[in-house]
């Protein structure tokens, strides 16, 4: 913060810095909530994938018990 005296000899203006407005602030914590969700849902679905090729049939281990044969 620059003292009045200071800002007077330097012809600065009195308060250069009102800051943003309450709607601004919102627009822009939206902007950042869709951008993180969007980028956690791409993210997730990167590794996620249902229509894999593979089944659960041809990826599972064989079973460590035998087939009793009856």
């Amino acid at each position: 913060m620059v003292p009045e005296e200071a800002a007077r000899m330097l012809r600065l203006p009195s308060r250069p810095y009102e800051g943003i407005h309450l709607g601004q602030w919102a627009l822009l914590a939206l902007g950042v909530l869709l951008t993180l969700f969007f980028v956690g849902v791409s993210a997730a679905a990167g590794s996620v994938t249902p229509w894999s090729s593979r089944s659960s049939a041809t990826t599972a281990a064989p079973s460590a018990v035998p087939a009793c044969s009856g």
